[in-house]
């Protein structure tokens, strides 16, 4: 199992994608594994026929541990007990041992019982099961992940939450430009993402975090944005939002939505978020609180446009509006640092 760069120690073994006695090639997909962050597919370190498989679906394992064994060309064994220590970017390396010549041993009389695949072994022990017992939800949707994560965000983080109110007339005519030159439906994520990474840029406790008694300092203003499917939940992330314009942001906003439809965000691609946005604008919600990941400073929900009456040089006019909760991890940021960025958030969207 390669080190996947995760805080947690154990990684959980998902599904196998190639049953034992079938050929894999070196960078083909072998299994899913889950981490704390994201399901992604493990990539096998060689070429050959999967011999043998040491971790079962469900199962859960360290990095460098051991987990199945590839017979190369010749009838070598490959596994990554021999792997040569991977750089950063490189891919793992096996070394291929000189191949050992013994004597075969004696076999029993009668027919030889076949093989069952893994696949069908799972097949059979979800067909014993009682009628009427508890099924697990698949674990391909993220879910464990996302369980995980917030029920230790519920553990560890102090939140408190401010609130105001944003227009959006100008950020509505800007959202018709993108959503025009980009020729499809993005949301107001690109500019609430770009404007809260220029402010957590120039406010540094949204760069910081805590992780029980270690505070660390995000190098970049990453920021993170929610999507929700059927059964699934993901917060890919914006890498260096604050040097990206809104176009850009929204160009990689769709690019992550897809990657997180099909189940195939990596874990950098989850990692590093100052900030979380989650949009709801599309609905008429009026407010709601985020939850703030652990790693993270703060989350912002955005609740639904709605057409509210305001008071402009004496005069009432009824414009577009959104109630905006900002709620913060209290051990790194306090109540002045939070009512400057919301200040700021206001005074940047209803500049666009």
């Amino acid at each position: 199992m390669p080190d996947l760069g995760t805080a947690d120690a154990e990684i959980r073994i998902v599904e196998w994608l190639v049953e034992v006695g079938q050929s894999v090639a070196r960078g083909e997909a072998l299994l899913t594994a889950e981490t704390d962050k994201a399901a992604i597919e493990i990539e096998s370190v060689a070429s050959g026929i999967l011999q043998e498989v040491r971790v079962e679906a469900g199962d859960e394992v360290a990095a460098g541990e051991v987990i199945a064994v590839v017979k190369g060309e010749g009838g070598t064994e490959i596994s990554t007990e021999s792997a040569t220590e991977p750089g950063p970017d490189t891919a793992v390396e096996a070394e291929v041992p000189e191949p050992q010549i013994a004597p075969a041993p004696a076999q029993p009389s009668g027919p030889k019982p076949s093989r069952k695949g893994m696949f069908a072994r799972n097949r059979e022990a979800r067909a014993r099961r009682p009628a009427g017992g508890r099924r697990h939800a698949g674990l391909r949707d993220n879910q464990r992940a996302v369980a995980k994560r917030l029920t230790r965000s519920h553990r560890e983080i102090v939140p408190f939450d401010m609130v105001c109110r944003i227009e959006m007339t100008a950020a509505a005519r800007q959202l018709e430009i993108l959503e025009t030159e980009l020729q499809r439906r993005v949301g107001y994520n690109p500019f609430f993402i770009s404007a809260i990474a220029g402010i957590a840029r120039d406010i540094p406790c949204f760069l910081s975090y805590q992780l029980g008694d270690e505070v660390g300092t995000h190098e970049q203003a990453n920021v993170g944005f929610v999507v929700g499917f059927d059964r699934a939940l993901y917060i890919p992330v914006v890498h260096d939002a604050d040097g990206k314009v809104p176009i850009d942001i929204g160009r990689e906003v769709s690019r992550l939505a897809l990657k997180a439809a099909r189940g195939r965000l990596s874990v950098e691609e989850c990692s590093g978020a100052c900030v979380v946005v989650s949009d709801l604008s599309g609905y008429p919600i009026q407010s709601f609180n985020a939850v703030i990941p652990p790693g993270s400073s703060a989350a912002v929900a955005i609740g639904g446009v709605e057409e509210v009456p305001i008071v402009k040089d004496g005069t009432v006019a009824v414009v577009p509006a959104v109630q905006v909760t900002l709620t913060v991890d209290h051990r790194v940021v306090n109540g002045r640092n939070a009512a400057m960025l919301l200040t700021r958030l206001i005074e940047s969207m209803e500049a666009l």
